[in-house]
């Protein structure tokens, strides 16, 4: 997540519990979209947008992302908040490649 309002470039990263797959790694907060980010991703984050997806599918991704970050580093605290999902703008799409064992889609 690149924090962009401030007047030099942020990014938040994590740093992943010992024992956890990467364990002790530095890594960007995330995980899987949930059911409940397809339910409630549209009224929680209106206006979410990212080349190539629905305007559901955009508003289930954020709203995961904002759910992760939340639940990983204690961000975005009120789980029933409304975010303006045009604020937030999608920056890449990385796919791990097919041989690691355990693939990443973001």
């Amino acid at each position: 997540m690149v924090i962009d309002d401030r007047p030099d470039l942020h990014v938040l990263l994590g740093r992943r519990r010992p024992g956890a797959f990467v364990g002790d790694m530095i890594v960007y907060p995330g995980g899987a979209v949930d059911d409940d980010d397809w339910r409630l991703g549209p009224a929680l984050v209106p206006g979410a947008t990212a080349p190539g997806l629905s305007a559901a599918d955009a508003a289930a991704y954020l709203h995961a992302a904002i759910r992760e970050t939340r639940e990983e580093v204690g961000l975005f605290p009120d789980p029933n908040e409304v975010h303006d999902g045009a604020a937030f703008a999608a920056v890449g799409h990385w796919t791990t490649p097919e041989e690691v064992p355990r693939r990443y889609d973001t």
